[in-house]
């Protein structure tokens, strides 16, 4: 009986082959000046359970967002409202100094009070144009 299934190899794993590998992921431009690797890392999962709180092992967290940066990603995702304040402060504990061309975007204009999420946007103030601003300077009140 004679078959036509191939034998499959095992691709060699990509951390063996290319310390970076998310600089394979290609680049698009942030507001089409600011170029970043297309796989990016979203910090949101590194608080507590249900994004609230801190994480069952900071020491854990801080490792994570470190061998990111190891692995080439340039563009990390975070928010105010993780933790709250939560990751943000992780990022800092971990990357700060930022190495260069390193991108923190990170969503503000949260207020809370009395441990109830609110979205309430400053007085005159556009909140989409904090994120271009923040994405551009890899930098918030909470990072530097």
């Amino acid at each position: 009986m004679s078959s036509n299934i191939q034998a499959m190899t095992t691709p060699e794993r990509s951390h063996e082959t290319d310390p970076q590998p998310a600089t394979r992921s290609g680049t698009f431009a942030i507001g089409g000046d600011l170029p970043v690797r297309r796989l990016g890392f979203g910090a949101m999962r590194l608080t507590g359970p249900g994004v609230w709180g801190e994480p069952a092992d900071r020491t854990e967290a801080i490792a994570v967002l470190r061998r990111a940066i190891e692995l080439g990603i340039n563009l990390i995702d975070t928010a105010d409202s993780y933790g709250p304040y939560v990751s943000e402060e992780l990022i800092r504990e971990a990357l700060h100094p930022y190495p260069a061309g390193l991108v923190i975007a990170t969503s503000t204009c949260f207020n809370y009070t009395a441990s109830i999420l609110k979205f309430r946007p400053p007085t005159n103030l556009d909140c989409s144009e904090i994120f271009r601003a923040k994405a551009r300077s890899a930098t918030s009140v909470f990072l530097k």
